[in-house]
């Protein structure tokens, strides 16, 4: 009886990597790349998870210009100071589109009495910063006059503006 053998034959070679193992190369860095995007990707998203949280306005401060006045129009400016928090994980950025409204309100209506305006703000992540509402009001007088003897004229503005994310993803800014 013959006892078993086990022999195997492994090919050896030197001088580099043959032409048939380039492809299993690739698959293999190609395969390991893959991993590492996506193992990035879900800790980014996770990062931004929820994807927006608003960001939150308190009234810092808020004043009122001179008066300047004429026989027909009482013109004066206005400004609001706010403190906001940016509770997201990237930084945002506020620009106006176009002057908005100042509206003076009686009862249940609004009178258009000017124009606002929001320079340009920025919030870093998860960080708070002022931002500034600028007013410029233009009324008739006797509108002014009948508003005034009502006591307090509470003021709206509706603003025209726009939100921009800036968020970062693979040392690109988006």
């Amino acid at each position: 009886e013959r006892p078993l053998s086990c022999f195997c034959r492994l090919p050896m070679h030197t001088g580099g990597m043959k032409n048939d193992d380039r492809p299993v190369a690739v698959i293999l860095v190609l395969c390991s790349a893959s991993f590492f995007l996506l193992a990035y990707a879900t800790v980014k998203l996770a990062l931004l998870t929820p994807v927006y949280t608003p960001i939150e306005c308190t009234l810092s401060s808020s004043t009122l210009g001179e008066f300047a006045t004429s026989m027909q129009w009482i013109n004066t400016t206005g400004r609001a100071v706010y403190t906001c928090s940016n509770p997201n994980s990237y930084a945002v950025h506020v620009v106006q589109l176009r002057p908005g409204q100042v509206l003076a309100k009686e009862g249940s209506h609004l009178n258009d009495v000017g124009q606002s305006l929001v320079p340009h703000a920025s919030w870093h992540a998860n960080a708070a910063s002022s931002a500034e509402l600028l007013l410029k009001i233009s009324m008739r007088t006797q509108e002014a006059i009948h508003l005034i003897s009502k006591g307090d004229i509470p003021v709206v503005s509706d603003l025209n503006v726009q939100f921009i994310a800036q968020i970062g993803f693979l040392g690109f800014t988006f």
